[in-house]
């Protein structure tokens, strides 16, 4: 054929896709691919058409022919990650990544986007090591790369690599905001707030656009004055004009805040219902049917004749700490971090990213499941546990809704310790009405579909403790606060410890805390968060009785 005819027809089987008739221009690709010729071209233009039509396995299939043909090209290689990742084949995009560095064992940038995967696979260790390789392989901008190592070691816990990462990020470029961000962020986890503020007031004076750092800085600070500076400056920023909608609802968020600490209340709930107005528009909804049917399936599938048989797992390493979100499981983690024989965990995502992922869809996949695979499942738990806290003689798992979960810990580890942190229900409910949550809380910006949420979730943790309750420890916030020694003891005594004063100590100790409660375990124990209600019980009618 004729290069000019190739051309024409090649012309033609565009004019087709353009018009919509997709399955007459890919007769026409697949017969010039045939002529073995000018592959490449064709190819290309099938990917096109393929993703426009949503023939996706048919696009994955055509850039890893152009993967094939053109090993080099990183921009094949880029495509088809970033195709497999669009439907969530990340072990694909992985594999992708990989097998092109064989080839090109050099590319820092395929190491830096190899990085980013494994991330977001939760392969943290492994993410740090593709990281390191851009930088032995010169990758342009460091800054950027020693920022995205210390996020990870911050992930992990390694307070003082990721200080260091991020220190190194700003040595390279003193002007990387982000680095400075998350310094500042490292800093106020740690407990030395007047150095994390000055960082976001370093931020703010390099870039007055940056309204994360003036978010922030609201939220570490306690305000007592109406008049206090940054409340002008929250009101200032969130009458801009081209503020992007997650900045803005976070705005709202903090106006709400500093009201409150104000005891200005009717201004703090009117701009706590703005920022979740916002929060609505951004998250699904929460559909009430859909949750109860879900939490009916786990009592269902976790009944009496789910527990006859009991794997022998022993897990005496951890003790489970869940309940409601804003219930004060922040709180009693470190409480008895600060006993000697127990390391605080903070929020581990093994059994979420478990029933979401290998166990889906789940609760109806486990009933099928052998003791084998449960005696795999208990293995595997006890070593992400160990690989992230090998010294750990025994380590809190503080998932507040592994609530959900309570059946199968049980199953895999009979003797498990579970602590329930329990709160009054209209503190409860507001605090959670009053924080900036990801889409994973659906229910949390509505007061009534707050009030359901936990009304199912008093409903399954009834039914858990009709098969297990000696081993459930309801941890009372308004006893912890108002008796604490008592209840400490009492907590104590469940966990089989004994009695450490320096567990009542937790908010003079600088180990690091990721939590929308980060100030308030920096603080001695305390009761203004109790019956706080009452400064908004005329808001409150979707959930008073």
């Amino acid at each position: 054929m004729q290069y000019s005819e190739f051309i024409e027809q090649l012309d033609q089987a565009k004019r087709l896709a353009n018009q919509g008739q997709y399955d007459a221009a890919e007769s026409i690709y697949i017969r010039l691919l045939e002529l073995k010729e000018h592959q490449e071209q064709v190819l290309q233009l099938q990917v096109e058409l393929f993703l426009n039509s949503n023939q996706n396995q048919k696009a994955i299939q055509c850039l890893s022919a152009l993967v094939k043909l053109k090993p080099a090209e990183l921009f094949y290689c880029d495509s088809l990650a970033n195709v497999l990742l669009r439907f969530n084949r990340i072990d694909d995009a992985i594999n992708c990544y990989k097998n092109y560095l064989k080839c090109n064992p050099d590319n820092a940038d395929t190491y830096f986007n190899l990085a980013i995967i494994l991330k977001q696979k939760g392969e943290l260790y492994e993410a740090v090591n593709a990281y390191q390789q851009a930088l032995k392989n010169n990758i342009s901008q460091p800054e950027e790369v020693y920022n995205n190592i210390g996020v990870i070691y911050s992930e992990m816990r390694k307070k003082q690599e990721a200080k260091d990462c991020f220190e190194t990020a700003l040595k390279t470029n003193g002007n990387y905001l982000s680095a400075k961000f998350n310094l500042a962020g490292l800093l106020e986890e740690q407990g030395h707030k007047e150095n994390a503020v000055a960082l976001y007031e370093e931020v703010l004076k390099q870039d007055p656009g940056y309204l994360n750092a003036l978010v922030r800085m609201s939220n570490a600070l306690r305000i007592s004055r109406a008049d206090d500076p940054i409340i002008k400056k929250l009101k200032r920023a969130s009458r801009k004009i081209n503020v992007d909608p997650l900045t803005q609802e976070g705005l709202m968020f903090s106006l709400g805040k500093v009201h409150d600490d104000c005891g200005q209340y009717d201004d703090a709930i009117h701009y706590y219902h703005r920022a979740n107005e916002l929060s609505r528009k951004r998250v699904p909804q929460y559909k009430h049917q859909n949750h109860e049917v879900y939490l009916s399936d786990l009592m269902k599938t976790f009944s009496s004749d789910w527990f006859v048989s009991r794997n022998s797992a022993e897990n005496g390493k951890v003790v489970f700490i869940c309940g409601m979100f804003r219930s004060g499981s922040t709180l009693a983690e470190q409480i008895l971090a600060g006993h000697s024989k127990i390391t605080a965990g903070g929020e581990l995502s093994y059994f979420p990213e478990l029933t979401e992922n290998r166990l889906s869809p789940f609760p109806s996949s486990v009933e099928k499941i052998s003791e084998n695979d449960l005696a795999t499942l208990a293995q595997e738990y006890r070593e992400h546990c160990n690989a992230r806290f090998p010294d750990a003689e025994l380590l809190t798992d503080k998932r507040p809704d592994n609530f959900q979960y309570l059946g199968l810990i049980k199953k895999l580890f009979p003797e498990a310790k579970i602590i329930h942190t329990v709160r009054n229900k209209l503190d409860n409910c507001l605090s959670i009405y009053f924080q900036q949550l990801s889409e994973q809380f659906r229910y949390a910006n509505s007061l009534s579909d707050i009030n359901h949420y936990y009304t199912q979730y008093q409903r399954l943790m009834d039914h858990w403790k009709t098969f297990f309750h000696h081993d459930i420890y309801d941890l009372n916030y308004e006893e912890l606060v108002s008796k604490p020694e008592e209840t400490v003891r009492s907590l104590l005594d469940f966990c089989g410890l004994e009695w450490e004063s320096g567990c009542l100590d937790f908010h003079q100790r600088n180990n690091q805390v990721k939590t929308a409660s980060l100030w308030q375990v920096r603080e001695p124990l305390y009761t203004r968060s109790s019956e706080r209600w009452r400064h908004y019980e005329k808001h409150l009618e979707s959930i008073t009785p």
